[in-house]
């Protein structure tokens, strides 16, 4: 697998119904470097929260198919959830083992529909999403002339977020020598450069960083790093680090994409817990603007989201 030097260890996440396949898939990752941390999802007997609470670090979703499946509704919530949570490179692996003609159909039906729903969420999703064409574990089919799984994967270039965005980092520890440290969310930053501490608002320069131990000079989004500053300032756990060009605005209002887990339903006009990094506090949902059809993209009217 092709990627950038010093970025973190992605994530995989291979989720399907069936486990001969996803045992078969992620064999195939194991074998090119086992030091990728693998989920293994079993879709039917987990929930979309399960999913979830995986995908939030996840570089890579491979979504498993039988020949008994289809691309039905829980494969496309999948996979919005996962653009919504960044996830921008996307598999979907079938199981071969019929050389029938009404296979091959099926095979060409669900790869159509699987390219057209992932060409649709560009225009959705925060930034582009990468579909990747549907591939099969063995070339043991006569009419299939594409690549194999572990072919594919192999090969694979990452899509890599854009470095010119704004560069935000989101504080998730405090070193023993109280240095920041956290996953770059967004743009880069190189020594010298000028940022701010929020919500504390202040500000000062880098002057030392380290990716996994090594000193460098810059970091670059999704790169785990630990800041030192030319100022002895501190910062704390859940703090926001950002270029002091382009801050963090911080309001008391905002919009949000949600992805509602629990039974009870989401209502507008009520007050719910709220937790931002390691920050707490309570907000109040004032307009549900709508709920997205995740089938055709379609935004539906509601005053209430509901996990289902």
């Amino acid at each position: 697998m092709a990627e950038p030097d010093n970025l973190r260890i992605p994530e995989i996440i291979v989720c399907g119904s069936n486990v001969e396949v996803r045992t078969q898939i992620a064999a195939s990752i194991e074998k090119l470097d086992d030091e990728y941390l693998l989920t293994n999802i079993s879709t039917y007997s987990s929930s979309i929260g399960d999913f979830v609470s995986a995908a939030v670090s996840a570089r890579i979703l491979v979504i498993a198919l039988d020949r008994q499946d289809d691309f039905v509704t829980y494969y496309r919530k999948l996979i919005k959830a996962a653009s919504v949570l960044g996830v921008r490179n996307i598999f979907l692996v079938l199981m071969n083992s019929n050389n029938s003609g009404g296979y091959q159909c099926s095979f060409q039906g669900i790869k159509r529909e699987f390219d057209d729903y992932i060409g649709s969420l560009i225009s959705i999703g925060s930034g582009q999403i990468r579909g990747n064409t549907l591939f099969f574990i063995n070339p043991r089919v006569d009419w299939y002339d594409g690549k194999t799984f572990a072919d594919a994967i192999a090969g694979f270039q990452f899509l890599i977020p854009d470095q010119s965005a704004a560069f935000r980092l989101p504080v998730s520890s405090i070193t023993e020598t109280g240095r920041p440290s956290g996953v770059i969310a967004s743009g880069r930053i190189q020594t010298g450069d000028k940022i701010v501490i929020l919500p504390s608002a202040v500000r000062t320069s880098v002057a030392a960083m380290e990716v996994a131990g090594r000193p460098v000079d810059d970091a670059q989004c999704d790169q785990s790093v630990e800041l030192g500053f030319t100022t002895d300032i501190s910062a704390k756990q859940g703090d926001i680090i950002c270029s002091a060009d382009d801050p963090v605005e911080v309001a008391d209002q905002f919009e949000s994409t949600i992805i509602w887990l629990s039974e009870d339903p989401m209502i507008s006009g009520r007050h719910y817990d709220f937790r931002s990094t390691s920050n707490a506090g309570d907000v109040y949902i004032t307009t549900l603007k709508y709920l997205i059809n995740v089938d055709l993209h379609e935004h539906v009217a509601a005053n209430q989201l509901q996990s289902g």
